[in-house]
């Protein structure tokens, strides 16, 4: 499939847009105390048990938090749809 060169250019700067943001997201979990989190959710049922969300634009970061050794586990970054989560 072709763009024009024009609509290429807006479509290759929307995801580099996302992907820093995504990565800032990630950064956050380091920078910033838990309790300073933003956008963050539990997931519900038994699959998601003990995952936590966080909204990043049209992403979603699914993540365990280890709080006893101070660290995040990233089990997906998906891009929100209706079949995002099963």
């Amino acid at each position: 499939m072709s763009f024009p060169l024009k609509l290429k250019s807006r479509l290759l700067g929307s995801r580099a847009t996302c992907g820093k943001r995504i990565e800032s997201a990630i950064d956050e979990f380091e920078v910033k105390d838990d309790s300073q989190w933003t956008n963050i959710k539990a997931l519900q049922g038994p699959q998601w048990k003990g995952r936590l969300l966080k909204k990043v634009g049209p992403y979603r970061i699914i993540f365990i938090k280890y709080p006893n050794r101070g660290a995040v586990e990233i089990s997906a970054i998906l891009i929100k749809s209706k079949h995002t989560y099963p």
